[in-house]
This record gives structure tokens, sequence and C-alpha cells, in this order.
């Protein structure tokens, strides 16, 4: 459930991640509910995901935030290492939307690596 932005005229776009969809045909409707209680569906979608998935994907490759988030597809340890090829630290995830602290890393570039895949962040 994602609450609505409230009343409006202009266009307003939502998102929401799931976490883990289930390897197969996977079909999505959205339920619309407006403040006087009218309800409707739109369109189905439909989204196959195959079985040979990432381990993990990186939602936002740069920050100032000083964090960045990730979807984990299985449990995966993942590894961070710095422009220089130096191992900052290494995490477990389970699967789900997850967020990676890096509020103790300086500016700069880094890798994160998990088995199968190599990402790289720009920390601002």
């Amino acid at each position: 459930m994602i609450p609505a932005a409230g009343n409006s005229n202009s266009k307003k776009d939502y998102s929401y991640i799931q976490s883990n969809p289930q390897k197969c045909t996977n079909y999505y409707r959205l339920l619309k509910t407006d403040f006087s209680g009218n309800k409707s569906y739109s369109d189905t979608r439909i989204l196959k995901v195959e079985g040979n998935t990432r381990s993990f994907s990186l939602l936002n490759n740069s920050t100032s935030a000083h964090e960045c988030q990730l979807q984990i597809n299985e449990p995966v340890t993942l590894s961070i290492f710095n422009a220089n090829g130096m191992l900052v630290k290494k995490t477990k995830f389970a699967p789900g939307l997850q967020w990676l602290d890096l509020n103790n890393y300086a500016k700069g570039l880094y890798f994160i690596r998990s088995k199968d895949l190599t990402e790289k962040i720009i920390v601002r």
C-alpha cells in the first residue's frame, strides 16, 4: 500500500519494488481507492521473472545521502572495495529491499561485489 499524495489536478507518479518476486510469470494490477471510497483496478501487467537472476541489484549508484538502496534477490555476502582494490567491508544480506549505510565512507569510487556481480558506486 502506498499513500496518495492527496487532491491534485496534475499527474502523480508512484513506485513500488516487490521484494523477491516469484521466478515465474507474475501478474500485477493496481487498486486505486479515492477519498470517497470508489475503487478501480488498472489493466493487468505481466512480468516473467527468469530463474537465473542476479544476486543483487544496485538501485542508486551515486549518493550524497550516505546510503545506498539494494534489491537483494537471494541470501548473499557483499564485499565493498575502495578504488585501490582494498576490502573496506563485508556484509551478509537477506533477500528483499535493503539499505547499505555509507556514513563512514570517504567521498570517492567504491565497488560492491558478490559471487556473480560487481557494481560501482560513487559516494559524494
